[in-house]
């Protein structure tokens, strides 16, 4: 299959752009490991989740694994082996994320708000096996859709999927950006036109992973379509 590309209508997130629709919205949230980095930047990511929650939309938040987290764990794998295997040492970073989205449901839950978290292979992100630098192949977002309509804020580990075989992947440097793009386009429903604007800030982290971005929306059937919004900060 061809790579189709994100239309031209659909940039990632970029500063100062802004929402033109009302009503309620699939809202994607995405905070890198600086905004994650420690219990109180967790608890504020957590009061802007369920401060669009209480605006009546749907919000899904994707977070990296804390600061500096995703690169001792590599420094552990390369102090253990001199030349570890990819699907080991992907078994390892992926933890980082595990921990980042375990913190901020129960962070959610002690507000007195309802989150679920998930792992890449609970939604059920499908990839190749290139270990290491995994490309999305296709993504069930059946459980998403079901902690949606409980009004549950979803909270998804970035970076991550799983294969064929149910070994774990990563998606590589800038993969929780991936991620974030991937279930918004997934998430969306088909049955309404226009092509959706988008809010918040992308920081330069962000904007480098457009070509990340573009590689995972080869994979997926459509572009998406509905007005939705998306806060992106990478840092």
């Amino acid at each position: 299959m061809a790579p189709i590309g994100p239309p031209a209508a659909m940039p990632l997130p970029t500063r100062g752009s802004s929402t033109i629709c009302s009503g309620a919205m699939l809202i994607v949230q995405k905070y890198g490991g600086t905004s994650v980095g420690d219990a109180e930047r967790i608890r504020n990511v957590a009061r802007r989740a369920i401060s669009a929650r209480k605006e009546g939309h749907d919000v899904v938040v994707v977070v990296s694994a804390m600061a500096g987290e995703t690169n001792r764990l590599l420094k552990l794998t390369s102090d253990i082996a001199r030349r570890p295997s990819q699907r080991e040492q992907d078994v390892v970073v992926s933890t980082g994320e595990q921990v980042s989205v375990g913190l901020l449901a129960l962070a959610i839950q002690e507000m007195k708000a309802k989150a679920r978290s998930f792992l890449g292979h609970q939604v059920r992100i499908l990839t190749d096996s290139a270990f290491a630098n995994a490309r999305i192949r296709s993504i069930d977002d059946a459980k998403l859709r079901e902690s949606l309509r409980k009004k549950e804020i979803a909270v998804v580990a970035g970076f991550q999927g799983i294969d064929e075989h149910g070994n774990i992947t990563t998606l590589g440097r800038g993969g929780s950006d991936t991620t974030a793009v991937a279930l918004a386009a997934r998430s969306t429903p088909t049955s309404t036109g226009s092509t959706p604007p988008t809010r918040g800030s992308a920081s330069g982290r962000a904007s480098s992973s457009a070509s990340r971005t573009r590689r995972c929306w080869s994979s997926l059937p459509s572009a998406p379509r509905c007005c939705r919004s998306a806060a992106w900060n990478s840092r």
